[in-house]
């Protein structure tokens, strides 16, 4: 059996259809893909099937500095 990733495009429309609240066996119906192949992708990568491509952040502080007192 060949296995093939979701493409870009098929992970949008799964996002989008789920926030649409369609029953991911419908999406499957619709983009052509088992149920249990757009299952496994949103527990994989839940932040990005249900979230849309977000632009970083502009002007976005550096990370904390570190503590590096003895006692602290």
């Amino acid at each position: 059996m060949i296995y093939t990733h979701l493409t870009n495009e098929e992970r949008d429309k799964l996002a989008v259809l789920r926030s649409r609240g369609w029953k991911l066996r419908e999406i499957a119906e619709k983009i052509g893909r088992s149920m249990g192949t757009l299952s496994r992708e949103l527990k994989r990568n839940n932040s990005h099937a249900l979230i849309f491509r977000i632009k970083p952040r502009s002007g976005r502080k550096g990370a904390r500095p570190k503590n590096t007192s003895v006692n602290g």
